[in-house]
């Protein structure tokens, strides 16, 4: 694997993760006070709404937000015959989704427990605005303006953050004020997306009809897949607040907070691993392709696998720090879903891997069999052990998706996959099996455990130092 291909990766995921990691420490902080002053009950409301917002969200963007940054990238012509289409079919079937959710929203499980119903309205404020922030966001994306992207992320947590504690601070704070705090954030962020989006030029021009049916063509399967990875996510939230209650979901939800903010960091690598690796698969570099996968899952299960660990041995302190002693009960199933973060991340190498290669079918195979198994699982194991079962059942799909993933990989011969990062996986079931059995609590014996793991890695860490050598001297040519 040549520098070329190292520097391309270094420069990319640095202008992404900087945005991401600063957006994400403001998220933990306003997570660290809502904790702390709302009840189990809002919380899991809280999270309910936005998980239901988020839905509809997904269901009107019709896959036009990846199609609309394909096409910006692609040239003028693209550009220019792609955002009229997209803001009016957008448009249009948000409104049609919206329709749909006043028929049936009545129907929701949740509603007659816990009064959702109450708060209907600003679920779909917080969908209306929501959704053209986040098809505005691929359009800044699409112009390349990453520094913009990251500007207006940060901007809005800071915001987020800053009213949180002054209202706490002046005795104000309540849930319903928290909701109104969320869509003045929003509508921030479409004021700063409409500064940076040259709407004039993008909008010049007649479109003819052929372009509406060519875009929404493209999309379609996007759509699917989409629509898919929403299920495979948030499967578990929703079969909880199905069966069980709020405070449930709160559980739940606050064990997946530190996995989900370490997806969003290891998704900007992802976004600058896929080019790459279709750039080698195009130019028929094999070799290369090879040496990129297996070193992107020998390091990810490596520092996935050691953080795992950590989390095991400190899960009840991790917890109490950032959530408070309350939410005690989330320390386990924090680390199954620490678990189901490592095997996700490494399917995520493969299957985009495979979408490079030009197999663009298959992770919706993958994707469709691992919910249907994921959804049956849920079902069963959530009647028997609560928010842990729906734990267990997420770490189920991502085990699912990775064999898969290594089926698939095996059948077309694309690259010779080095197994070696097994070995790590299991290292840190092991370990993490013997602290959930075993009470380590005093420091000295979780700091000894520690080591030890690492001892037992020594030539993993050696070679992820090396990693941070060559990295250093490639940013210091840059």
């Amino acid at each position: 694997m040549n520098n070329k291909i190292l520097k391309n990766i270094l420069k990319g995921t640095l202008a992404i993760t900087s945005g991401t990691v600063v957006t994400m420490a403001f998220h933990f902080l306003s997570i660290f006070f809502l904790a702390r002053h709302l009840s189990q009950t809002e919380f899991g409301l809280y999270a309910l709404i936005f998980s239901i917002s988020n839905l509809l969200n997904l269901l009107s963007n019709l896959g036009l937000e990846i199609s609309i940054v394909k096409n910006i990238v692609e040239g003028s012509q693209q550009r220019d015959s792609v955002l009229r289409p997209t803001l009016i079919i957008k448009s249009s079937f948000t409104v049609f989704i919206l329709i749909l959710y006043l028929f049936f929203y009545n129907f929701y499980p949740t509603a007659g427990n816990d009064g959702l119903w109450k708060y209907n309205v600003y679920i779909i404020i917080l969908f209306l605005l929501g959704s053209f922030r986040d098809l505005f966001y691929r359009i800044i994306q699409g112009l390349n303006k990453f520094k913009q992207y990251s500007l207006i992320q940060i901007s809005t947590a800071v915001l987020r953050v800053a009213l949180i504690i002054l209202s706490i601070e002046f005795e104000k704070f309540n849930f319903i004020l928290l909701l109104y705090f969320e869509i003045i954030i929003i509508i921030l962020a479409l004021l700063l997306q409409f500064i940076n989006i040259p709407f004039g030029s993008l909008l010049k021009g007649k479109v003819p009809l052929s372009d509406y049916v060519k875009l929404i063509k493209f999309s379609s399967p996007l759509y699917a897949n989409n629509l898919i990875t929403f299920t495979y996510d948030r499967v578990g939230v929703f079969i909880i607040g199905l069966l069980m209650t709020a405070s449930s979901v709160a559980i739940y939800d606050v064990s997946t907070k530190i996995p989900s903010a370490l997806q969003g960091i290891l998704g900007s690598y992802i976004l600058v691993f896929f080019p790459n690796i279709s750039t080698l698969f195009g130019q028929g570099d094999n070799n290369s392709a090879e040496k990129l996968i297996n070193k992107s899952i020998f390091h990810i299960s490596f520092l996935l696998s050691s953080l795992t660990v950590i989390m095991s041995i400190w899960n009840v302190e991790i917890v109490t720090l950032f959530f408070s002693s309350k939410y005690i009960d989330s320390a386990f199933p924090l680390i199954i879903m620490m678990f189901s973060l490592l095997l996700r991340n490494l399917a995520n190498i493969l299957g985009y891997a495979i979408v490079a290669a030009g197999y663009s079918k298959i992770p919706l195979k993958v994707n469709l069999l691992s919910v249907i198994i994921g959804i049956a699982s849920s079902l069963v194991f959530i009647m028997y052990w609560n928010y842990i079962g729906a734990a267990f059942a997420v770490l189920i799909m991502n085990f699912i998706t990775l064999f898969q993933y290594v089926y698939y990989h095996r059948k077309l011969n694309l690259i010779k996959l080095n197994y070696s990062f097994s070995y790590n996986l299991m290292v840190a079931f092991l370990l993490a099996f013997l602290v959930s059995i075993v009470s380590f609590d005093h420091l000295v014996m979780k700091i000894l455990l520690l080591i030890f793991y690492m001892s037992i890695n020594y030539r993993y860490v050696i070679e992820f130092r090396n990693l941070f050598t060559q990295l250093k001297i490639i940013k210091s040519s840059i």
